[in-house]
């Protein structure tokens, strides 16, 4: 292999890991020394700042932390009150939401001391816990306690009255009666608990409202300040470091120093006079701001902040106090622990770096060197020196592969090329095989149907042995120089040998037609015979690599004109059946538009019955394609298109709804209320899920009754799903909405099958009743089904009836409802005369649309 550099040029890179680590460390080590030595005072200060900052802001969330408690507490109660709708909630109701708070939300909380509710009308329920003592009081005033206040001495009125009050008034209470005349939030004033100890406390009063947004009560949360100054001594970041909370006032109510509570700023205690020299410089700074102030012989970091953010009136503010010497003997440690870790980390990596590199790149440029020996398969392994377990196991993987490359080259290649199954060629095989090409001129693609329904059913050991006893009948019929390969599982190529005319395709049409015959040979020792079903494609044309590709797609589509044709057919490729099919390609582009481009609309054909002259109570509903490109389309057009690519499912539904629509403006014109429309649905439109909610919601939405609507389905609506077709067209019936039987006789009509779908009428096929004046045969099915109808106890409606005498005929045999162009043609609904709960089908001024071939229906 040639050199990308020459040897003088290239670096190991043992070496150039090495050179860059030591080059990376020893400039940052410049970079940070030259940084430190210059501006070493400004960096000691910046971090001291910084470290001062940090402690303040722990100070700052655990002091709100603990502030939002009353605020968390009584908006907790208050959505629970609010779900009432009464103004005067039971107490009993009140304490259990307390109970539950305190209890459940703030378990083991020391911090809420009380939480207590007063109605407005006089009521009060309290809940108070004593952590200390481990016990818990509950508190009453209403009609239990005769209005007098009450503690008692545990949680419920059955543990014994603790105290009574006669002379509590709620309303004059400082923490109900601010709220309960402004109706927001508050927090009441400091004060001294009146238990033995004294505790300095505070409470937050909020209003509660119901459901209904009236006003309720008063919801009131206590806290004793003694813990906040407990809090406050567990974050001091220092030893000599203060922490103190000022209120409105400047009076110390929570502190890290055990002093008295509730002094002023200007006491003579030294911390005092430390704070109270840096409050002076605060005034006219920011909050949040971390000053260096010298108080006597010492210096000292000082910040303060405002925490009544979280309060309504509450205008307290924390401060910390930390002596500088402390802070710049925590940064000098921390530099000079950091240096010592930086630079053990460096000679403990600098080593483990080099010991690694040397075990590692050794090896791997021994592996590197031998990489040319995969190619020959002839790897030669090491001296099994290496220590390390993946550098062993890469060589042993690589000498491994050497040994299996070429086998395993081989083996893909004849997986790719080869059926395993028949051993015939695969299409990339068969495009391999140089035989095709010469002078051969004529292919066939060869589909087995049934192949994938045995397998399926059977399993595959039993669809190999149809593949191959269908082979060999294709060898035993066919030219012995023929060349036959598996495109996949059910599908075959045969290239014929020789050059072939038309004449001589058309034997080779009726021998593979012959093997889709229902008489077969008996195979083997089997006692059974194959029978075998499909279709051929066949393509005439000079075979070369450059054609071959498109040989085999026109063959597909020769194959698939075939089957449209039915079983034991072939058909000869020709350029008219690919503009069929993109012909078809465009019309589905087309109609996938079609729906926003409006350019599909309804049509409606009346159903006459016997006694009907001038105006009917039915009819059927027809759908119409008029495209801006490509002009009119009929239904038996697009429509197989839309079954076979889906498009069905969203055109159904928008006939549904606009039928619906269409029907329901027909009678608020004057058409009958029990008029019948007629829909037609695609097997594979009925057989989707929620096909029949959506038909009956499209019904109740457009003021319709499922009386009004009648689905026309064929008799191949069966061969899909029989079972879950039935159990629809059962529902639909349940529910009032009439099933038709379209096109009988055109399709299988099995009696068994009629015995077990589910029918209101029979429509008989179009074709039966236009050849029934000349046709001797059409008349006797005509009178067939009229028979099986009557059997039926249903209604026989006969389409396509275009003359005077044909409509006399079909109603004197007993037909009991016709439709055609001898009582109407197909018009827009608003183009039809009704009124006075008539529907007019002969009206002169109707605007039928111009006759087309056949009386092609919506689906």
């Amino acid at each position: 292999m040639k050199r990308l550099f020459p040897e003088k040029m290239t670096l190991s890179l043992t070496g150039a890991i090495r050179a860059l680590f030591i080059a990376i460390f020893l400039i940052l080590f410049a970079v940070v020394s030259a940084i430190v030595y210059l501006d070493r005072a400004n960096i000691i200060n910046t971090v001291s700042h910084d470290l001062v900052d940090s402690r303040a802001r722990m100070l700052k969330q655990s002091v709100e932390s603990y502030i939002d408690i009353p605020r968390q507490a009584n908006a907790t109660l208050a959505n629970a009150l609010q779900q009432y709708d009464s103004d005067n909630i039971p107490l009993n109701d009140v304490y259990t939401a307390m109970k539950n708070i305190m209890n459940n939300v703030y378990s083991g909380n020391t911090d809420l001391n009380l939480i207590q509710f007063g109605s407005k009308y006089g009521d009060y329920v309290g809940l108070s816990h004593k952590y200390q003592q481990h016990q818990e009081y509950l508190t009453l005033k209403d009609d239990s306690t005769q209005h007098v206040l009450t503690s008692f001495k545990g949680m419920t009125p059955l543990s014994g009255v603790a105290m009574r009050n006669e002379h509590y008034e709620m309303a004059q209470r400082p923490w109900f009666r601010t709220v309960n005349e402004n109706r927001s939030p508050t927090w009441t004033q400091l004060y001294r608990d009146l238990n033995a100890g004294k505790e300095l406390g505070i409470a937050y009063s909020s209003p509660a409202f119901n459901k209904k947004g009236e006003f309720i009560g008063v919801i009131a949360s206590e806290l004793h300040l003694v813990n906040l100054s407990e809090k406050l001594r567990l974050l001091k970041p220092f030893k000599n470091s203060v922490l103190l909370v000022v209120d409105d006032r400047n009076h110390i109510i929570a502190s890290s120093q055990a002093f008295a509570l509730t002094q002023g700023l200007g006491d003579e205690h030294s911390s005092f006079s430390v704070l109270q020299e840096g409050a002076k410089l605060l005034k006219n700074t920011a909050p949040s701001t971390v000053l260096k102030v010298n108080i006597g012989q010492r210096s000292y970091f000082l910040c303060h902040f405002a925490i009544s953010s979280l309060s309504d009136g509450l205008n307290w503010k924390a401060a910390i106090l930390i002596p500088a010497a402390d802070v710049y003997h925590s940064v000098n440690l921390h530099e000079e622990f950091i240096v010592l870790v930086l630079l053990i980390v460096f000679i403990l990596s600098l080593l483990l770096m080099h010991l690694l590199l040397a075990r590692i790149t050794s090896p791997l440029r021994d592996i590197a060197r031998k990489t040319q020996q995969l190619e020959s398969g002839k790897w030669s392994t090491g001296s099994g020196r290496y220590r390390f377990r993946e550098i062993i196991e890469l060589e042993n993987g690589f000498s491994n592969l050497s040994y299996k490359l070429a086998d395993s080259f081989e083996r893909l290649r004849k997986e790719i090329e080869h059926d395993p199954a028949t051993g015939l060629h695969t299409r990339q095989g068969l495009l391999k095989e140089q035989r095709i090409y010469n002078k051969r001129n004529l292919v066939a693609l060869v589909h087995l149907t049934n192949a994938k329904s045995i397998m399926n059913t059977l399993g595959n050991k039993y669809a190999d042995e149809l593949v191959n006893a269908f082979l060999r009948q294709l060898q035993d019929q066919l030219p012995t120089d023929i060349i036959i390969s598996r495109d996949n599982i059910d599908k075959f190529v045969i290239v014929f040998p020789g050059i072939h005319h038309e004449q001589e395709v058309q034997k080779y049409q009726q021998l593979l037609n012959s093997l889709f015959s229902s008489v077969k040979t008996e195979f083997a020792t089997k006692e059974s015979h194959f029978l075998f079903s499909g279709n051929s494609g066949m393509v005439m044309q000079d075979i070369t690599p450059d054609s071959i590709i498109d040989i085999l797609m026109h063959a597909w589509l020769a194959l698939r004109h075939a089957e449209k044709q039915g079983n034991a057919t072939t058909s000869l490729y020709s350029d008219e059946m690919l503009q069929s099919e993109l012909s078809n390609i465009r019309l589905h582009e087309s109609l996938s538009e079609a729906i926003a481009r409006n350019e599909l609309f309804l049509v409606l054909q009346p159903i006459v019955g016997k006694n009907e002259a001038h105006f009917c109570s039915a009819g059927e509903c027809l759908i119409r394609w008029r495209s801006e490109q490509l002009g009119d389309i009929p239904p038996d057009s697009f429509i197989p298109i839309a079954e076979e690519s889906g498009l069905i499912i969203p055109l159904g539904r928008w006939i549904i709804e606009e039928a619906c629509r269409e029907l329901a403006a027909l009678i608020k014109r004057g058409a009958p209320k029990n008029f019948r429309l007629h829909i037609n649905v695609s097997p594979v439109q009925l057989l989707h899920q929620g096909f029949a909610w959506h038909l009956m919601d499209t019904i109740q939405l457009q003021g319709l009754t499922n009386e009004n609507i009648c689905i026309e389905i064929t008799e191949n609506v069966l061969l899909s799903d029989k079972r879950q077709a039935c159990e629809v067209l059962n529902y639909l019936r349940r529910h009032g909405i009439l099933i038709s039987l379209d096109d009988f006789g055109a399709g299988f009509s099995s009696l068994s099958y009629l015995h077990s779908l589910p029918f209101d009428s029979i429509k008989i096929d179009r074709q039966f009743v236009t050849d029934q004046l000349n046709d001797e045969k059409s008349l006797s099915i005509i009178h067939s089904v009229l028979v099986l109808a009557k059997g039926f106890n249903v209604p026989l409606i006969a389409e396509g009836v275009e003359k005077a005498d044909m409509s006399e005929r079909l109603m004197a045999m007993g037909c009991d409802q016709a439709q055609g162009y001898h009582f109407a043609r197909p018009a827009r609904f608003a183009d039809w005369h009704c009124e006075n709960d008539h529907f007019y089908y002969n009206h002169s001024d109707i605007r039928s649309e111009r006759p087309q071939t056949g009386n092609v229906e919506a689906l």
